[in-house]
């Protein structure tokens, strides 16, 4: 099975178990804590502390971009949690041999959650 079927199997899973695409509320439920904070670039980070894991969104985003953020760094914290510990954080510049690999899958986890299948499938 590819990476991208994974992931979307995955997906298929999480709005199954929480009966949601809610990001937010699917962050929540996984015990990931979500704040917003005033940064420009990145538009979000995952994290893993001391205190647990944690998502930063910016401050600036509207709600659909917050929505999509979330969704994304929900992605990282799921797909590439090992990574995270490893370096702190998915902003780390240290990342640029794993960068394109792992921002390709959190967009695809982000739009796979946030996307229903069937609409897609019917408007393509």
């Amino acid at each position: 099975m590819n990476k991208t079927a994974y992931i979307y199997d995955l997906c298929e899973e999480l709005k199954a178990r929480y009966d949601t695409n809610d990001p937010f509320e699917i962050a929540r439920e996984r015990d990931l804590a979500v704040v917003t904070a005033h940064i420009r670039s990145p538009l979000g980070m995952f994290a893993v502390t001391d205190n647990g894991d944690c998502v930063v969104l910016s401050d600036e985003l509207d709600d659909v971009m917050r929505r999509v953020v979330a969704a994304h760094e929900l992605g990282h914290s799921i797909l590439h949690r090992d990574i995270a510990i490893k370096f702190g954080s998915l902003a780390d510049d240290d990342l640029s041999s794993h960068r394109a690999r792992t921002e390709y899958e959190a967009n695809v986890f982000a739009a796979h959650l946030l996307l229903d299948s069937r609409e897609v499938f019917e408007t393509a």
